[in-house]
């Protein structure tokens, strides 16, 4: 995976989050967990077999449930490959709770036990569309360890 010219890590800590300009304005997030891990703020559950439009459903359900994200709108889902292996991509939209409307796109896909994904999301004004080219190119150079 190549990260973008310009984005630097945000913490050390898992998961992977970096940022241009500082993650109020936009990040990327990359993530590995195991499929029986629970979500936070929905009691939805990942299984191994899961078609990739049926995960999605589980994570937009989280992130719906998530107070710091409001009016979640789901803009566009469609299966994809995600690192050469059936995933999903959803593109959403939500309010902050400063009421900054945001824009984020999320991959994500099974694999051995284990949901990987990749979201970014930014300030839908200027941010989102100026930074999601340099997404787009992270998760098509996205590769899943032995897989």
């Amino acid at each position: 995976m190549v990260l973008p010219e310009g984005w630097m890590r945000a913490g050390t800590a898992e998961p992977i989050v970096i940022t241009r300009d500082g993650v109020l304005l936009q990040y990327i997030q990359i993530e590995r967990f195991p499929v029986d891990k629970e979500f936070r703020h929905t009691k939805k559950k990942l299984a191994a077999g899961m078609r990739p439009l049926e995960a999605a459903e589980v994570i937009m359900d989280d992130l719906a449930s998530d107070q710091s994200m409001r009016n979640v709108t789901v803009l566009e889902s469609a299966p994809v490959p995600v690192a050469g292996h059936p995933g999903f991509r959803v593109v959403f939209a939500f309010r902050s709770t400063s009421h900054v409307r945001m824009k984020g796109v999320y991959y994500g896909v099974l694999v051995g036990g284990h949901f990987y994904s990749l979201r970014y999301t930014a300030a839908d004004r200027h941010y989102f569309d100026r930074d999601l080219e340099a997404f787009e190119r992270l998760c098509r150079t996205f590769r899943i360890a032995g897989g």
